[in-house]
């Protein structure tokens, strides 16, 4: 998977629900269970009907902060701009760095403070994906995320495990359950056990919705 520079993401869980979306809906395959390779390794994929389910292994921590040990749910700090923001450092394989807010995030002037956190590479040696949560219910959150090297990303799968897996971690959310996910124009259902060594659970449909031919000469 290539982001918009052209530089090469370690996976991407809403690629890989399209993916297999289009391997069935093209014959390209019969099965309703596959393994895909990645850059960083093998996801298993379940599907049913249109839903696709989807093992996005265990959590790990960003390596380059747990200089002191410091467990999942230690929070971090950053400066963007005029504020400063406490973060979970996650790693889905890639770097995410939930922040949680009080204030509606989408009432927040969230581009103001998305750039400097993203590019904060004292922090984040190859940069940061940043998400901005708000809780709903026990059950369910709101987030909006900004992907390094583009801009806001309308759904992806990685970066709302990042946030669940930091929720839970926090006891801010139920453990082992599906916890829904409201994304700018998508929704997801994610589960954890909250276990380190078991694997995040995420589902939701996969949709066609248009197709692009393009010719080689």
């Amino acid at each position: 998977m290539y982001n918009p520079d052209w530089s090469q993401a370690e996976m991407c869980g809403n690629w890989i629900r399209c993916y297999m979306k289009y391997l069935l809906d093209n014959n390209l395959t019969d099965k309703t269970n596959v393994d895909v390779e990645t850059w960083v390794g093998i996801l298993n994929l379940d599907i049913d009907w249109d839903t696709v389910t989807v093992d996005m292994w265990t959590p790990k921590l960003i390596f380059e902060l747990a200089l002191w040990h410091q467990k999942i749910w230690d929070t971090f700090r950053i400066e963007a701009e005029d504020r400063k923001f406490e973060f979970i450092p996650v790693s889905m394989w890639n770097p995410h760095a939930v922040i949680f807010l009080d204030e509606n995030i989408n009432d927040f002037d969230l581009n103001r403070y998305w750039k400097s956190i993203e590019s904060n590479t004292e922090i984040f040696p190859k940069k940061v994906n940043a998400e901005f949560v708000n809780k709903v219910s026990d059950k369910e959150i709101n987030m909006r995320v900004f992907e390094r090297w583009a801009w806001e990303t309308l759904a992806c799968w990685t970066w709302a495990c990042a946030c669940i897996v930091a929720w839970i971690a926090s006891w801010k959310l139920l453990k082992n359950e599906f916890i829904r996910v409201n994304l700018k124009w998508w929704i997801l259902d994610i589960k954890w056990s909250w276990d380190m060594n078991d694997s995040v659970t995420m589902k939701w449909k996969a949709e066609t919705v248009f197709i692009w031919e393009y010719t080689l000469n």
